[in-house]
């Protein structure tokens, strides 16, 4: 994965140079393999594990360095204004295969002029290999860089009914993806689809039929969960290998979705020169059929902790009980734990 040294400065403040980086990170478990100059940056080679979705992103690998420099790491922040109104007022999201997608979030954003992107954007998307579109399109890939959230953007004027059914395809349907070819589908695939067909390949690419063009005005956003395993499986029969499937099925929280949706779906105020009107943005709608526990994610494994009903105990991998075990107790069960 390709990281940006000027963009992760901006987020840490880190004095440490590119090389140092390189040597600290691959010292923790994310090797760095290369560092390359490119446009007054440089960009780091990062190789993820399989176990560490959650450093698929710019802010994942900030925290992870912010860990290692003992500082802190500056949240994205954005500034929307929502307009009187609720999305379901002019779209509606029905999940079919809450198994294969427990979350789905939608946003509306009305009154949008398609343009090149600003040259900060752009230039951001260029040192990291990828090509700029349009302001839409750029944002999306932007959040994907910047979060590890894929997100998809469709022309709501395109969408049937203004509806989203989030459903596996039907027997002998097929799709003209962005790429221009035709593909067919099965009926384990998951697809997004308005009343009439199937308008993406959900968590992989996104339909022809729904894409943004020059004479888009209002834009849906989609921000979802789909389940990794099926990610996995419907790459390969439609042959697709694209940044944001790795990231599909390797994000580490599905509970997310919400915080994306709401505050980085919804333009940086700094992308104003983008033509967005922000006062016509439309409260985010989440539609899910079942509560999902929120876990927790570490930046760090600095220290373990051994969670009980009654007590906790905080073991540090750096310092060594004095003694053979330690044992916590539970309702009379004992939990011995030993030096390796």
């Amino acid at each position: 994965m390709l990281i940006s040294y000027n963009w992760l400065r901006e987020l840490t403040g880190t004095k440490l140079n590119p090389q140092e980086i390189r040597e600290r990170l691959t010292n923790v478990g994310l090797a760095v393999d290369a560092v390359e100059e490119r446009d007054a940056d440089y960009v780091l080679d990062v190789e993820v594990p399989s176990n560490r979705g959650d450093c698929l992103s710019h802010v994942g690998i900030a925290r992870e360095l912010a860990v290692i420099e003992n500082a802190g790491v500056q949240s994205p922040k954005s500034q929307i204004e929502n307009a009187k109104g609720k999305t379901s007022d002019f779209a509606s999201v029905e999940i079919r295969d809450p198994d294969l997608c427990p979350r789905y979030a939608a946003r509306i954003v009305r009154g949008v002029k398609i343009a090149p992107s600003p040259e900060w954007l752009r230039k951001r998307l260029e040192v990291l290999g990828q090509r700029p579109i349009n302001n839409v399109a750029d944002i999306t890939n932007y959040v994907l860089h910047e979060l590890g959230q894929p997100l998809h953007a469709f022309d709501l004027a395109k969408l049937t009914e203004s509806r989203i059914i989030v459903r596996c395809a039907e027997k002998d349907e097929t799709i003209t993806t962005l790429d221009g070819v035709e593909r067919n589908l099965d009926k384990e695939m998951l697809v997004i689809a308005d009343p009439r067909r199937p308008v993406a390949v959900a968590g992989v690419m996104g339909g022809e039929d729904s894409e943004i063009s020059n004479a888009t005005t209002d834009v849906l956003i989609e921000s979802a969960y789909f389940d990794p395993a099926s990610a996995c499986t419907r790459k390969p029969r439609i042959d697709l290998s694209v940044a944001r499937i790795l990231k599909a099925y390797r994000r580490h929280r599905r509970d997310a979705w919400r915080s994306f949706a709401k505050s980085r779906a919804a333009l940086p105020r700094k992308t104003r020169s983008m033509s967005i009107r922000h006062e016509r943005i439309r409260r985010s709608s989440a539609f899910a059929p079942n509560e999902l526990k929120r876990l927790p994610v570490s930046a760090s494994l600095r220290r373990k902790v051994f969670e009980f009903s009654n007590r906790s105990a905080s073991v540090s991998p750096r310092r060594r009980p004095q003694d053979s075990s330690s044992q916590f107790l539970r309702g009379g069960t004992t939990l011995q734990l030993r030096r390796i």
